[in-house]
C-alpha cells in the first residue's frame, strides 16, 4: 500500500501528447486510494542550488533508494490527485535525510504553514 514519501511510477498526461510514465513523489494520503503525487523530471535538475519549491534527488545511492535511473526532481508546485490501486509497485522510498529539503518545499509552495 502506498504511502507519503514513497516514489511510484505512473502515467503523465501532457496536453497535446501521449501518455508518458514518470516517477512521481507521494505527498498526502487523501483516503479511498487517492494521493497528491509531485510529477517527477530528469529535465533541468540543478545539483548546485536547486529551486526552494523543489526536491532534488541527484546522489547515486539515494537515485537507487528511490527506484530512479537518473537524477530527478520532484517540483512541489505541480501537483495531481491520482488514484493508486493496492497493488500500486512502490519504486522506492524518499531518503529521510531529504525530509528537510521536503518540508522547505512544502512551505516554499504554500502546503504546509510554518510552526
Amino acid at each position: 500500500m502506498a504511502a507519503i514519501g514513497n516514489i511510484v511510477f505512473v502515467p503523465f498526461l501532457a496536453e497535446g501528447s501521449q501518455a508518458k510514465v514518470r516517477p512521481a513523489l507521494i505527498l498526502e494520503d487523501l483516503g479511498g486510494d487517492r494521493y497528491v503525487l509531485s510529477y517527477g523530471s530528469s529535465q533541468k535538475v540543478d545539483v548546485s542550488a536547486p529551486p526552494k519549491g523543489e526536491v532534488v534527488i541527484s546522489d547515486l545511492e539515494d537515485m537507487m533508494d528511490c527506484g530512479l535511473i537518473r537524477a530527478t526532481r520532484f517540483d512541489l508546485g505541480v501537483r495531481t490527485v491520482m488514484y493508486l490501486g493496492r497493488n500500486q509497485r512502490i519504486a522506492g522510498d524518499l531518503p529521510k535525510h531529504k525530509y528537510s529539503q521536503l518540508y522547505r518545499a512544502a512551505l516554499h509552495n504554500g502546503l504546509l504553514k510554518a510552526s
